[in-house]
């Protein structure tokens, strides 16, 4: 007795039928797994505003865009960037994100240092303010940038007073 193909055509729909299903499952599963990272995350952000308040910040703006650009090949090339939150402290300004998680939360980790690097550079913050989601732990970040760069009508309007103070002594 020998056992044909015929005998099991019926595995071939089943086959095809089970495979759909479990593609399905996975997707619906994928889904299920990023509205709770999503409504985490915007419960963490909450968190972090009434944090960020207690710790004596005024927020300016949450979601804030700025453009920056780089130079490709010598072509100017332009990109958004979006931070978590523009603050306030006094007369100093800062930049918050806001990280959920046992991972993102730690100001060490390769991704989260690039993207506060990107924000130093481009928000030109007093600081970065990393903001445990989860905890209320407010990490403040700083990094070793010459910034003199940052204000350079500083310098002159300080050079062209001290002109104008040693012009006058002159022409006395």
């Amino acid at each position: 007795m020998f056992i044909t193909w015929r005998d099991f055509w019926w595995l071939i729909p089943w086959s095809i039928a089970v495979t759909l299903a479990v593609l399905w499952m996975m997707r619906f599963l994928r889904r299920v797994r990023f509205r709770r990272m999503c409504a985490r995350a915007q419960r963490g952000e909450k968190k972090a505003e009434e944090v960020l308040k207690k710790n004596g910040y005024h927020v300016i703006g949450e979601q804030v865009e700025r453009s920056a650009y780089m130079d490709i090949d010598g072509e100017k090339v332009g990109y958004e960037v979006r931070a978590d939150y523009l603050l306030k402290r006094g007369w100093r300004r800062y930049v918050a994100e806001v990280k959920t998680g046992n991972y993102a939360t730690s100001p060490l980790q390769p991704h989260t240092r690039r993207q506060l690097l990107e924000y130093y550079l481009v928000y030109h913050p007093q600081a970065v303010l990393l903001v445990d989601g989860d905890g209320e732990k407010v990490y403040r970040v700083t990094f070793p940038i010459h910034r003199g760069y940052l204000f350079p009508w500083i310098w002159t309007a300080l050079f062209f007073f001290i002109g104008f103070l040693v012009g006058q002594w002159i022409l006395r």
